[in-house]
């Protein structure tokens, strides 16, 4: 991306890049729609015959909107994405 040229604006035009540009220009657009929206990064989960399980190549980020009366949803506008939320909390054991 250009040192001088925005973030979010760059990639709207150019149309290249990957889970960080796409959750940003979500956040982005979301907002100046008055819609409260937050960007967010952590792991991709993968079903597994356990549950899920999160590697160091899942790395993702997405976006959570917040829709009254139902909370905050989680969206990921990547395209290609393979990243899916659990439909149920994980329990984690410690470390």
């Amino acid at each position: 991306m250009p040192r001088d040229e925005d973030f979010v604006d760059y990639f709207l035009k150019s149309g290249r890049g990957y889970c960080v540009y796409f959750a940003s220009a979500m956040a982005v657009m979301a907002r100046t729609l008055g819609v409260p929206s937050r960007f967010v990064t952590g792991y991709g989960l993968r079903a597994s015959a356990d549950g899920w399980t999160a590697y160091a190549d899942t790395a993702h980020a997405w976006v959570e909107v917040y829709i009254r009366g139902v909370g905050w949803l989680s969206f990921d506008p990547t395209a290609g994405s393979e990243y899916r939320a659990p439909d149920e909390p994980i329990d984690l054991e410690p470390i």
